[in-house]
């Protein structure tokens, strides 16, 4: 699960966009993350810069030792998942019952509000306009 919160962050994907980026989506000459337009919900190619020494990099070059087709955010073999939203139900639940509700109340319970906030932070941070553009169209429509 820690992998794959960190490449929402990091990347700023839907959630479906994420869990089917395979290892031959990963440019590591210009360091992006390639969002095929199959698997996006508007239809369109787009690239999504990392920085090589970020938190998503170690994670890219872990999994880069699997197959091509294999998928980075996918079981431990590298096959696809669909889904993890009973996971994160539970990660939720933890972070309820370790801290107070007003703690609780400040993680995001949906997938596109957490998104959406972290390209907004990443707004505030004054990262450049052109690698976050990308995630926020449609940032508020899940």
């Amino acid at each position: 699960m820690h992998d794959r919160i960190i490449g929402a962050l990091e990347t700023c994907c839907r959630q479906g966009e994420m869990l089917r980026i395979q290892n031959r989506d990963i440019d590591w000459t210009q360091h992006q993350v390639i969002i095929r337009g199959e698997n996006a919900k508007d239809g369109e190619n787009r690239r999504i810069p990392f920085d090589p020494d970020g938190r998503l990099a170690p994670i890219l070059k872990r999994r880069s030792t699997l197959d091509p087709y294999t998928f980075v955010f996918g079981s431990p073999e590298g096959e696809i998942q669909d889904s993890f939203k009973t996971a994160w139900e539970s990660l939720l639940l933890v972070a309820y019952h370790r801290h107070n509700a007003s703690c609780a109340t400040r993680v995001a319970s949906r997938w596109s509000e957490a998104r959406a906030s972290e390209s907004r932070s990443r707004l505030y941070r004054r990262t450049d306009l052109r690698r976050i553009h990308p995630a926020l169209r449609g940032s508020n429509r899940g």
